[in-house]
């Protein structure tokens, strides 16, 4: 993870193609909300999904 200069944290999800790029796509809309859920308040996270298609 690496920290943007907006504070949030920014995630990337390195997946292979076809199905686990979809995984990847559904886990990215929920995980930002699952991840501030656990960190500290008022933190921000963005995930990028990274597929080799």
């Amino acid at each position: 993870m690496k920290e943007s200069s907006q504070s949030a944290t920014v995630v990337a999800l390195l997946a292979d193609p076809d199905a686990p790029t979809e995984v990847a796509q559904r886990m990215a809309r929920i995980l930002p909300a699952r991840l501030a859920d656990k960190s500290d308040q008022g933190r921000q996270f963005d995930v990028e999904v990274i597929s080799d298609q």
